[in-house]
């Protein structure tokens, strides 16, 4: 008995035969000209489309603002849009989450900073974020100095005051924080390495904490720039920068190392994108960002955000810093635990 199959396939053997093999041949040639124009449409140049950084802050911060003018500049290198996405909260982790969830193509990237990728995996043991194996680094992006500030009402006026009095009066002076980041870690080397005791206020965020140090809540803090504006106004003390030497940023505030505190760190932040991202697109993204943050008027943008670039490093020394700097502080953290 013959089914509907063995039809199909006979009716088609038939029209095979009946081809000949000019017929054949002109089939053979139309699969051959289709093969390539397919595999070309599959495989397109990077980008084809619009790429998006997903921003972890929200809206208005300077370092926003800076974010969009590099992107600008770096859509015209790529021709294609460079779009910012932001994304606030979860202990600033929602860019690392979104690229962990997202395809390896480079369409969507994170703009991360040190305390994800670095300190919070050797604070949080439910937090596991390996380099290369859970992202790719791409390129180092700037780095902000950090700042020991107090409001105007505190009985000292300079960075050895303020350790003179904290020794005195130990827990008195209290310290804003905002857990798992570069606040807290600065607090905790400040009380270690000056042999002081400050009580840590924690905050959900920069700004919260900020404000509850101008209206004086709050006696002192450990921040990034976001702080400049508020000290040439008068409404904060400078006490001095954590940087290895007197730079650019409150220059006639003395350094932490000068003041007899044997510390020196910075903030910084980087871009990464999803594990396993082919190497001609991170060498694209990065050459892309580096050509950028050499440009005049984009080096003075990030100036005025009190923000240093560093456009030396290629993606595999951005990778090698970030092993380096977990090294670094995987001993100072050994005891430390991130608040849930």
């Amino acid at each position: 008995m013959m089914t509907k199959k063995t039809l199909s396939v006979g009716l088609l053997a038939n029209c095979w035969r009946s081809l000949g093999t000019f017929g054949a041949a002109i089939l053979l040639g139309i699969v051959a000209i289709q093969a390539p124009i397919q595999a070309q449409a599959q495989v397109q140049p990077f980008p084809s489309k619009p790429v998006t950084v997903i921003y972890p802050y929200g809206v208005g911060t300077t370092l926003e603002t800076t974010l969009r003018a590099v992107n600008a500049e770096v859509a015209k290198i790529l021709g294609k849009p460079v779009l910012v996405e932001n994304r606030p909260g979860a202990n600033v982790r929602l860019g690392i989450a979104a690229i962990q969830r997202s395809p390896a193509d480079g369409y969507v990237l994170s703009f991360t900073p040190d305390t994800v990728l670095v300190h919070q995996p050797l604070m949080d043991k439910d937090f596991h974020l390996e380099l290369n194996k859970d992202y790719t680094p791409i390129t180092f992006y700037i780095r902000a100095e950090l700042i020991v500030v107090a409001h105007t009402q505190v009985p000292f006026k300079d960075i050895k005051g303020l350790i003179a009095y904290a020794k005195s009066n130990p827990g008195k002076l209290n310290a804003a924080v905002v857990p798992g980041s570069i606040t807290e870690l600065a607090t905790q080397m400040l009380i270690q390495k000056a042999g002081i005791n400050l009580t840590m206020i924690p905050y959900k965020g920069a700004g919260d904490s900020i404000t509850a140090l101008l209206g004086a809540q709050i006696d002192v803090m450990i921040n990034t720039p976001l702080m400049v504006p508020h000290i040439e106004a008068g409404k904060l003390i400078g006490l001095a920068t954590a940087s290895k030497e007197r730079g650019p940023i409150l220059p006639n505030a003395p350094t932490l190392m000068e003041a007899g505190v044997p510390m020196s760190l910075y903030s910084w932040f980087g871009i990464v994108g999803p594990a396993g991202m082919p190497a001609d697109v991170v060498e694209t993204l990065n050459r892309a960002y580096r050509t950028v943050m050499q440009k005049p008027e984009i080096v003075a943008v990030l100036a005025k955000g009190n923000y240093v670039p560093d456009t030396s490093m290629s993606a595999a020394d951005f990778g090698r810093l970030i092993a380096q700097e977990k090294e670094t502080w995987k001993p100072i953290l050994a005891n430390t635990t991130m608040p849930k």
